[in-house]
């Protein structure tokens, strides 16, 4: 089986309100906010298609969007673990991995190296919401994470790190 196909998606940054920390975290730490993310979207729309975006932003303002499409039971098995979060990242340098759904009312995106001393794996992750789901997010789960997420527009935090 060959590598899903990718296409250039040349486009302007999600819209609405985006969730982010500025200091990396561990890895367990990410792996468990993450997949209470992931059940979030379960809860709310639980037969949503993804697709894999390589999110190059920080580098040139390029999204590559693989064709193929999943299913929130594989965003799960991405980021269970340290593990996992680690395997699922593409290898180039500060190459986030992106999850955007079909009807891109969200943006996920994360991801994980070694720390700059070797000694243990670590990463970040934002999540850009349209304003109706942000509402509930922030209800059902904002306050259960274990990291500390700030939030700005999605314009302005695009803007600041690109």
């Amino acid at each position: 089986m060959g590598e899903a196909s990718l296409s250039l998606r040349p486009r302007l940054p999600p819209s609405g309100y985006t969730y982010h920390h500025d200091d990396p975290v561990a890895a367990d730490a990410l792996a468990r906010d993450l997949c209470r993310v992931a059940a979030f979207f379960t809860d709310v729309e639980p037969y949503v298609r993804l697709a894999h975006v390589r999110d190059w932003w920080e580098h040139d303002r390029l999204f590559f969007v693989e064709e193929a499409q999943f299913d929130l039971h594989h965003l799960f098995q991405m980021v269970g673990t340290p593990r996992e979060l680690f395997r699922s990242m593409p290898g180039d340098d500060r190459v986030f991995v992106g999850i955007l759904p079909t009807h891109e009312r969200w943006y996920l995106r994360f991801h994980v190296d070694w720390s700059d001393d070797g000694q243990r794996i670590e990463g970040s992750y934002s999540l850009t919401f349209a304003d109706e789901l942000r509402k509930r997010f922030e209800t059902d789960v904002l306050k259960s994470l274990s990291t500390v997420l700030q939030g700005e527009s999605a314009e302005s935090y695009f803007r600041r790190i690109g």
